[in-house]
């Protein structure tokens, strides 16, 4: 792809046009007094004149630009008054980005506003970065010079506002900058900037929110243009906020108070002029503010208090100690400085001498030390936070005590007197100080190389995050293989997370220590020369000549020092460091989109990762050429997705791509695509630098998704909000597996080519460019294809010849590798932890409670009555079944009351998505007063169309049957279990116009049965025994099971015979609402109509499938239905991919002599090959449990890996997959890996593991413990 750049080269050398250097075309247009001329020249050259080489002027120098077809971004603003707000919003994403991109560069913008952002098909760029404004059209945001110098005469604050920190100042001019783009355009204070309002804006006047502007937006420019810079956001913590913006919740004047709108300048008055040469008026600026002082003295006591400084020091090894007195007054000058770039300091030494000995010479008398270990290298690394200085004066107290020693006449006596006063008060006085955090590593002659290097990157991860330069990562991960350390302060360390909380408190000087003596004196150098003579006299001592060195707690004076960049460069080579760059610029915290021609990432985070991924060097050059069959797999290959891996996808079960939308289409066309015949042929160089592997359980959900989905779960529409979210913000996917490195790429229409089988070809590092070269030649002729260029992935066209060194360059800058293909996925919600289920039970089949509702009739003895829903259901549900009664008022008691009609039925036809119709069908041949007569009802039907929030939580076991038309006694079997005071809920589907009554009397129950006769008015009642009912061919019964439920709004067919709908609700003594109980549609199931032994007859079980607890329990039970079991493993497995289901399909596999005793082709629908064995396929299903977070998966997998059943040997792989199940409470697990750990020799480890599982009674452990004596 040829640039502008190399178009306007070209031309250049082709003496066309020529390019003049900036700072030589400003001078010109300065000069010439035509700047304004000249810019507008500048932003209308067009791309077609450039490849001409000609302008449209016919002088010979012209500025060449991009062109901004948008022109500015104020200018786009008022032009675009209509621009919505998500896309406002990502303007400002795309400007704080640049913005970023320049502060991490150390870089400043010095004039940010709307007139330097230039419009480019609606994507802003930031111009005239670096350089002095020379158009004086443009309004900034910041003071004119004229104003500036004017204030500067009366007040500093302004200049020092804006001169610290040039970050700040892009900051406050951002905030400017988004109420800007709130207010389409409009200039902020409607353009006035005079010296009145300017005192304002110093003093805090902001102007307000403009009337459906975002709440976050507005917090976060208000944050912007704080008064005191330091609390300004960095570009990175807004961006972060950005993510969190709710369309919803909205800026209203009318119902917010917290602002006061800014009035037009020319209307603001004063109570005195700002500036004012009146000698008398009072000027409130020159007021001392005694509060504040006396604030700060408090807050100065309580320091000096803190850290002791009215306190002297005496030598205690490698460290000083306070004295018992104190020998300073707290007057002393104080002062304390903030070290601002939280940067780590480290000190190397070797302790080969006495602690601090040369203090020696300058106390009273040597002190004693214990015995310090020589020959120890030590590593202390500093984070230092602030600097202090405290000069006391010393106290009278002292003074007066040293007086008197030293007016004693032996002088024994006096030396034993005024050791005792040193003693007591401290040899020494620390005058100035640094305060932060020290990290102490001893023995590092010893560490482990790749041990010191994990600890140093996650260092540096966590000072970036304790500065808000990133997020928190891997908060979850061990301390185990870091090198023992200790913390100043000090800080119990359990995991990563401990680190980093502790790094955020030094940052935030919510907890420092005293690290580091930078000066310190005896204390007789604070005494007046008489008595520090007569104290030199007693003990023959010299004065003290130049300053004592620095001293640093628990290292010898001796040390060396590094910068952290330093010393982290000494470690071995290693992919770690890379890891968090990776996971942000490859956008691995976000979701992905299947959208319709490329995979996309969803647009807010998804993920947080607890523990790094297994990170597993490749380094290998693949040469693929394949012809897609259909074009599914073309658009998987063109989108990094193994055509191998592709059936574990599943793109058509991925949940929530079918919903329809304004702002979303469902993938039909991706789904179909796999009908549809591929034209495409793809040639891809692929090199495979490294794969990295994130497990799912160390992978959790963001606060903001999660919150997020807790909304749209709560909603009246749980699956319309949540599709909404996984298909526009947080994605429908979660790879766990990533292969990053580099891509080459190049399509072909498979019509001007030879029949393409695919080929992958494989280099490895000593591959030479020849061979490569060779390899494509013989592609080319081959198949008919063009191997001489290829595109790469950043766009950069790239010849046959340079591959090699394409490859070799990629290899070496890991930062530049990019993902080439994804592995392994799962549905994103699957990281929820509480909302998982909460997501499933809105994706499942099943039906639910979803709305209920009350009409009363219009006419008197009214024969039908058209129903509204609250809201519209699913377009697809075709299982919808609606339940009601017609009730009366009972006017026999003083309050009201509703009973049920006898002899009159209700049946509902006409189902659609907004409503239907209920027929009344009256044998009674009572009257029906409009008045007084209602219908009762309510909805189940799924949860993908309106829901309300209330019935959610009740469960309901619902079905039907077919009964004719004159009587029939029916059993209802469920594999749910079934308990007293449920309520059994009945409703009939017909095309008869005059239906007659049917009587439903509730004969028996049990937790799994129900035995009911239908009988219809007037037929006799059989007597038939339960015994003939339960002994009756019960495979017709099953048959109806399966007949067709009724479309939602279309025409029933006519038939004789009536369709029994049913629900059984368990009520948890929960009422529909406040006037009505749930009996009133129904029967109760009484507990003296329960009868436990009509469960015990047998029927066929392949219409009814067992839940998951039912399947577990009938597999355990001595003479369980494991026929059964295994048949609903499977259907659990397919429908929900519960990994629970999926272990016992391995387990059944593993156990086949055990359990089902089946041939091996009974099993061929979940063997993958012939030659497969049921060994080798349960340790796949089990893998795929343990994958997914299931401790049983996870345990017989790693037995499988430890024993080298079914899989490939390998101990330490078993050993993690042990970890993972203990972890979950799996005592088997937990007996696994500590004998594993046991022998090993990883004692205490294998104890604590092995103490917990006999505590829980586990027989082996308790065994494996008494046999070696540890205790539990």
């Amino acid at each position: 792809m040829t640039t502008i750049y190399e178009i306007v080269r070209n031309l250049s050398n082709k003496k066309n046009i020529a390019i003049l250097p900036y700072e030589s075309l400003k001078k010109d247009a300065i000069k010439s007094n035509n700047v304004q001329t000249f810019l507008f020249d500048c932003k209308t050259v067009t791309l077609k004149s450039l490849v001409n080489g000609r302008c449209n002027k016919s002088d010979s120098k012209r500025w060449q630009l991009e062109y901004a077809n948008n022109w500015d971004l104020r200018t786009y603003l008022r032009n675009n008054p209509q621009t919505s707000w998500p896309d406002k919003v990502e303007l400002t994403r795309q400007v704080l980005a640049g913005l970023k991109f320049l502060h991490d560069r150390k870089i400043i913008h010095v004039e940010l506003h709307p007139k330097n952002i230039l419009m480019y098909d609606s994507i802003p760029k930031l111009t005239n970065i670096g350089i002095e404004k020379f158009d004086s059209s443009f309004t900034p945001y910041t003071p004119s010079e004229q104003l500036n110098n004017q204030i500067s005469k009366d007040g500093p604050k302004l200049n020092d506002q804006m001169s610290k920190d040039g970050t700040k100042l892009n900051i406050y001019s951002l905030g400017m900058l988004c109420w800007e783009i709130s207010n389409n355009g409009i200039l902020p204070f409607n353009g006035s900037f005079d010296i009145p309002l300017a005192y304002k804006v110093i003093d805090g006047f902001r102007e307000s929110p403009i009337n459906g502007t975002p709440l976050k937006y507005v917090d976060i420019y208000t944050k912007c243009w704080d008064k005191n810079p330091d609390k300004r956001p960095n570009c990175f913590e807004i961006l972060e906020e950005l993510k969190e913006i709710s369309y919803e919740e909205v800026y209203n004047k009318d119902q917010i108070q917290e602002f006061d709108r800014v009035p037009d300048p020319k209307d603001i008055s004063y109570t005195c002029d700002p500036i004012s040469d009146n000698i008398f008026d009072v000027n409130t600026e020159h007021l001392l503010d005694f509060d504040f002082l006396e604030q700060e003295r408090e807050r100065m006591k309580l320091f000096v208090k803190r850290f002791g400084l009215t306190k002297g020091r005496n030598k205690d090894e490698y460290d000083f100690v306070k004295g018992k007195k104190h020998i300073l007054d707290d007057n002393g000058r104080f002062n304390a400085e903030k070290i601002d770039h939280f940067t780590p300091i480290v000190y190397l030494a070797k302790v080969n001498t006495e602690p601090w000995g040369f203090l020696d010479n300058f106390a009273l008398f040597s002190r004693k030390d214990n015995k310090v270990p020589y020959g120890v290298d030590l590593i202390r690394i500093h984070i230092p936070v602030g600097e202090v200085e405290y000069e006391g004066h010393l106290t009278d107290q002292f003074i007066h005590e040293i007086k008197d020693a030293l007016d004693i006449s032996d002088i024994k006596k006096k030396r034993t007197k005024l050791i005792e006063i040193s003693n007591e008060y401290g040899d020494y006085i620390i005058t100035k100080f640094i305060i932060g955090g020290a990290i102490m590593i001893d023995d590092a002659h010893n560490i482990n190389a790749e041990s010191l290097l994990r600890f140093q990157v996650y260092l540096n991860w966590g000072i970036s995050f304790a500065k808000g330069e990133t997020h928190a990562i891997f908060e979850n991960g061990s301390l185990e293989d870091f090198p023992s350390f200790k913390t100043f302060p000090s800080r119990s360390m359990e995991n990563v997370k401990d680190l980093y909380t502790w790094l955020k408190d030094l940052y935030d000087c919510k907890d420092v220590e005293l690290i580091l003596y930078k000066c310190y004196k005896p204390f007789y150098e604070l005494l007046d020369n008489n008595l520090k003579e007569k104290i030199f006299e007693c003990f023959s001592l010299n004065p003290v000549d130049e300053p004592l060195p620095i001293l640093i707690p628990q290292l010898p004076p001796e040390f060396k020092q590094e910068t952290f960049s330093e010393w982290m460069s000494l470690s071995n080579p290693s992919l770690l460091p890379y890891v968090r760059d990776w996971i942000e610029d490859l956008s691995l915290r976000y979701g992905i989109l299947l959208q319709h021609s490329k995979l996309e990432y969803g647009k807010k985070v998804a993920f947080k990762f607890l523990r790094e991924p297994e990170i597993t060097p490749m380094n290998k050059l693949t040469i693929l050429v394949a012809q897609p069959n259909n074009q599914q797999e073309a658009y998987l290959l063109d989108n990094g997705i193994d055509l191998e891996m592709a059936d574990k996808l599943r793109i058509s079960e991925t949940p929530f791509i079918d919903f329809k939308s304004s702002s979303n289409y469902p993938v039909e066309d991706l789904i179909n695509s796999k009908n549809k015949s591929s034209k495409k042929v793809f040639c891809q160089i692929i090199y495979q630098a490294a794969r990295l592997s994130f497990d799912l359980p160390y992978i959790k959900a963001s606060e903001p998704y999660i919150e997020a989905v807790d909304k749209a779960i709560d909603s009246y529409q749980p699956y319309k909000e949540l599709s909404e979210l996984f298909n526009n913000y947080y994605g429908h996917l979660l790879p766990k597996t990533i292969i990053i490195g580099g891509i080459l790429k190049r399509s072909y229409e498979s019509y001007k080519i030879n029949s393409v089988e695919t080929l992958k070809i494989e280099f490895y590092e000593n591959t030479s460019r020849e061979e490569i070269v060779s390899s494509l030649v013989e592609l080319n002729e081959k198949y008919n294809i063009d191997t001489s260029l290829f595109l790469s992935q950043c766009g950069k066209v790239i010849d046959q010849d340079q591959i090699e060194s394409w490859w070799k360059s990629l290899k070496d800058i890991p930062e530049n590798w990019k993902i080439i293909s994804f592995e392994n996925w799962v549905p994103s919600y699957k990281v929820l932890d509480q909302s998982c289920s909460d997501v499933q039970v809105v994706l499942d089949d099943k039906c639910h409670i979803v709305f209920e509702g009350e009409n009363f009739l219009t006419l008197d003895n009214q024969s039908s009555v058209i129903i509204d829903f609250p809201g519209p259901l699913s377009e697809n549900d075709r299982e919808c079944q609606v339940y009601g009664e017609i009730v009366k008022k009972d006017n026999s008691g003083k309050n009201e009351c509703w009973e049920t009609i006898p002899n009159v039925t209700i049946t509902f036809d006409y189902i659609s998505r907004l409503g239907c119709v209920a027929l009344i069908h009256n044998n009674s041949g009572l009257s029906l007063n409009k008045n007084e007569t209602k219908i009762l009802w309510f909805v189940l039907a799924k949860l993908k169309g309106y829901s309300e929030l209330d019935y959610r939580d009740i469960k309901v076991i619902y079905g039907k049957c077919e009964i004719d038309d004159i009587q029939s006694d029916i059993v209802l079997r469920t594999d749910e279990e079934i308990c007293t005071d449920n309520v059994l809920v009945p409703s009939f589907v017909t095309k008869l116009k005059n239906m007659p009554y049917h009587k439903i009397i509730l004969k028996n129950w049990a937790k799994n049965t129900v035995v009911l006769r239908i009988q219809q008015e007037g037929q006799e009642n059989s007597q038939d025994s339960l015994e003939q009912i339960l002994d009756e061919d019960l495979e017709g019964s099953s048959d109806d099971a399966k007949e067709e439920p009724i479309e939602i709004g279309s025409e029933p067919n006519l038939q004789e015979n009536i369709i029994f709908n049913y629900c059984i609700i368990n009520t948890n003594e929960k009422s529909v609402n406040k006037a009505y109980n749930w009996n009133i549609y129904g029967i109760y199931l009484d507990e003296d109509l329960r009868d436990d032994d009509i469960n015990d007859k047998n029927y066929d079980p392949k219409y009814s499938p067992m839940s998951l607890e039912k399947a577990i329990e009938q597999q355990r039970k001595p003479n369980g239905d494991t026929l059964k079991a295994w048949n609903s493993f499977i259907k659990i497995r397919n429908d929900s991919g519960d990994p629970r289901a999926t272990y016992w399909i391995g387990h059944y596999l593993e156990n086949n002599q055990k359990i089902l005793k089946a041939p091996i082709q009974f099993y061929k629908d979940v063997l993958e090959g012939a030659k497969e064995t049921l060994q080798q396929a349960a340790m796949r299903y089990y893998k795929e449990a343990a994958d997914y977070g299931d401790p049983n998966g996870s345990l017989s997998y790693g037995y499988g890996l430890f024993s080298g059943k079914g899989v490939l040997q390998d101990k330490l792989e078993a050993k993690r997959y042990f970890e993972l199940s203990s972890q979950k409470g799996n005592i088997d697990a937990m007996y696994n890996l500590g004998g594993i750990l046991y022998i090993d020799g990883h004692a205490e480890q294998a104890k604590a593991l092995l103490s917990q599982a006999a505590q829980r009674g586990h027989a082996p452990s308790i065994k494996f413990c008494n046999s070696r004596n540890i205790n539990f």
